[in-house]
Order: structure tokens, then sequence, then C-alpha cells
């Protein structure tokens, strides 16, 4: 064992630590020659005779390498079988219980909308009928102005301009608030159900994605990754990229 136990330490190894220890030992000689091997220093090859050596050595290094790959696959395809075992077993139930309760969840997503769109209705009704109180309102102030009675017509006045904020408020909460903030439902149990409301993009036409305003979204690894595929594919020039002959053993 690699891992030395501390003093009133009586844990068993875990798993994980045997299974390190395993493949530690079942590679000890490839692992002593890897030692070997990756300590010499980099050769200077200034005669063909410096070549033939380093191309020798060169092969012992793509030997042990192979070697590892080989014993690398050997010892992970029971654990990947099993994963798939795993992962079998899993995904199906969890998939089918997303798709019914998303199936299920649909007529309820439907009523909250309604009610949502009912609540926003009524908010805009409430709307306009403090925006017909203000007319009205600063109509009578504008009569009582003309018949001079002041201080009626400016409480009447104030009384319009309160109406009509109160109008103002309302129209804005109406066209801004969120779904969520509309429609409700409280379980008996407590569970508070409402809607989520949120901005997606769906791909209408691929040929007229503007590229160039989500660049940055993209990971570098995966702009290469494209890149290697344009110039598999024949592509020689491209902005911002240095496309050459690359020459290596």
């Amino acid at each position: 064992m690699t891992n030395l136990a501390t003093i009133g330490h009586n844990l068993p190894p875990t798993d994980a630590e045997i299974l390190a220890d395993k493949l530690s030992e079942n590679s000890v000689k490839d692992i002593q020659e890897m030692n070997i091997l990756l300590s010499h220093d980099v050769p200077i090859v200034e005669t063909e005779e410096d070549a033939k050596q380093a191309v020798a050595f060169i092969d012992k290094l793509k030997s042990l390498r192979k070697r590892f790959e080989a014993t690398h696959k050997t010892e992970k395809a029971p654990y990947l079988e099993m994963g798939r075992v795993v992962d079998g077993f899993f995904k199906g139930k969890i998939e089918s219980i997303e798709a019914f309760q998303k199936k299920y969840s649909s007529p309820v997503n439907a009523f909250l909308t309604a009610k949502a769109e009912a609540e926003r209705k009524a908010l805009f009704e409430r709307q306009e009928r403090a925006r017909i109180e203000a007319e009205a309102l600063a109509e009578q102030a504008r009569i009582h102005e003309a018949e001079n009675i002041k201080d009626t017509a400016n409480d009447l006045m104030e009384a319009a301009i309160d109406a009509e904020n109160k109008a103002d408020a309302i129209n804005k909460y109406a066209t801004q608030a969120k779904n969520a903030s509309l429609a409700k439902i409280r379980t008996d149990s407590g569970i508070v159900l409402s809607q989520r409301t949120k901005w997606v993009g769906e791909i209408e036409d691929i040929g007229g994605v503007d590229l160039l305003k989500i660049r940055h979204f993209f990971k570098e690894e995966d702009i290469q990754k494209a890149i290697n595929a344009f110039v598999r594919d024949g592509g020689r020039e491209l902005n911002g990229v240095k496309i050459y002959q690359k020459s290596e053993i």
C-alpha cells in the first residue's frame, strides 16, 4: 500500500486507494522504464547518426506509450461497461419522468397563463377607470375654476392628478409585471406554484445567424475544432488564423 496509516488509524483503504495500488503494481515495469526514458536529456542532432539514435529512442517512447494506452483501455473497460449499465438504468427512467412531468404540467401552465392574462386585463381596466376618473375630475376643476370657486377647483385638480398618477402606476405595473407576480397558486401543503419567464433564442435560419455577435461566447477549443475541420475540408485562408504546412516526425 502506498498510503501509510497514521497512529490510531484503523480505517480500511478506500476502493479508490485499492485501485490506485493495483494499477501501480500491474504497471510497475512500464513505470520503471518510463522513469528511465524520461530522465534522458533532449538530444543535440547534428549528424545523420545522431538522428538515427534519436529515432530509435523515439520508437521506444512510442512503444511504451502504446503499452500504457493498451493497459489503460483494458483496465478501464469494465468500469466503462458498469458505468453504461448504471447510466442506462437511470437515464430512461429520469427521461420518462421528465417527459411525463412536462406533459402533466402543460395544462397547469396554460391555466397560469390564462390567470395572469386575466389579472393583467383587470389591471388595465382599473387603469382605464382611473384615467376616466382623472379626466372627469379635471373637467370639474375647470368648471369650478370658470365659476371662480378656486378652493374647490384646486382640490378637484389635485384629486385629478392623484387619479392620473394612479393610472400611470397601474399601467406601468401591468405592462412590466411578469406572470410569476400576477398568477400564483398555493397548495394546502404550502407549495407555491408560479411561472418562470426567461428569454430564449431559437434558430430559425442557421445560415443567417450573426456569428460575430456571439463569438465571445464560444470556447477557444470549440473555435479551434471548427478551424481544424475548415482546414481538413480544404480551407486555406481565414482571417485571424495562420494556416500552414506543419512538419513533424
